[in-house]
């Protein structure tokens, strides 16, 4: 490579680590409409956001153990309930796979979810967010029910609550799918151009995701919902008008970065403290009959020096 061909750019470092960032002054300007300014005055309703984890603990000669936790957050007029799910011990093996994997609409073959932890892992995540969202329209009658993520169908949706029975169900209550960050370069590109917009506003991006990836079941967005706030993608149903749920939604929460707090809070009080995670191999130590030791491979190749 010809390094020279760099001169005068942009350039932003990334991180080792898989994580999209953006750059803080934004990239140069770019848009495919011109964003439309969401109003101050929207109606107010309840929030229940959602939102789950599932960590790998142990591995056994048959199987694997995982710990899962998920949250469901209740916020209406100042009013804030947190209902936490778990933390509780999931043991995945040839004796359970085949049951697990009949739970979907889509046809997995259970040895996916025996080879491919990440897989296993994303299953149990959707089962779990699913069924509370279900519970929440039946339960709460929340004007929102805000998902982390987009509403796009997964291969592991729950026959009983898969995302397209949601939506066919929440008549009452809005699905909307938060995403804080994209692979799309593009979709990044548009939202640093956003952000420098004054106003809370949004721009429909729909199509450009079809042309890309596998759609979602409503609408996209990117949306910055506070002057100050950063932008996020939002899926809305199809049925649902922008110009009514954007000023609603931002005056139903409060509002961290323009980030729904109610969804904040229920990612917090998923994810596994390091005390919980020794908790749970302490329990799992004393029902053992053997512990074995473990070793690092690459740290027995390549010595201490990190790199």
């Amino acid at each position: 490579m010809d390094v020279r061909k760099l001169e005068g750019k942009k350039v932003l470092f990334v991180p080792s680590e898989d994580r999209e960032v953006r750059p803080i002054q934004g990239w140069d300007i770019i848009s495919l409409d011109n964003p439309v300014v969401i109003s101050e005055k929207g109606e107010r309703g309840s929030i229940a956001a959602i939102d789950s984890s599932v960590v790998h603990i142990a591995e056994t000669d048959d199987g694997s153990v995982y710990g899962a936790k998920a949250a469901l957050v209740v916020y209406d007029r100042g009013e804030r309930e947190i209902h936490r799910v778990g933390p509780f011990l999931l043991y995945l093996n040839e004796g359970n796979a085949r049951e697990i994997a009949s739970c979907f609409n889509s046809k997995v073959h259970p040895m996916l979810l025996l080879l491919d932890r990440q897989a296993a892992m994303k299953s149990m995540r959707l089962i779990m967010e699913r069924s509370l969202a279900s519970f929440a329209i039946s339960y709460f009658k929340s004007k929102f029910i805000l998902l982390d993520g987009s509403l796009r169908l997964s291969v592991f949706e729950p026959k009983w609550a898969s995302l397209d029975i949601l939506l066919s169900e929440s008549k009452d209550a809005t699905l909307v799918g938060i995403s804080k960050a994209s692979r799309i370069k593009l979709v990044n590109r548009l939202a640093s151009s956003i952000s420098k917009v004054d106003l809370p506003c949004y721009i429909e991006i729909t199509k450009l995701i079809k042309s890309l990836i596998r759609p979602s079941l409503g609408r996209s967005y990117l949306v910055k919902l506070d002057r100050g706030g950063l932008v996020f993608r939002i899926d809305l149903p199809s049925h649902v008008d922008p110009s009514k749920a954007f000023p609603s939604l931002r005056n139903s929460d409060i509002l961290n970065n323009g980030y729904p707090e109610s969804l904040k809070i229920a990612h917090l009080v998923s994810i596994f403290t390091q005390a919980e995670i020794a908790g749970v191999k302490g329990i799992i130590a004393s029902k053992a009959r053997d512990v074995l030791m473990t070793e690092d491979i690459r740290r027995l190749v390549l010595g201490s020096l990190k790199l």
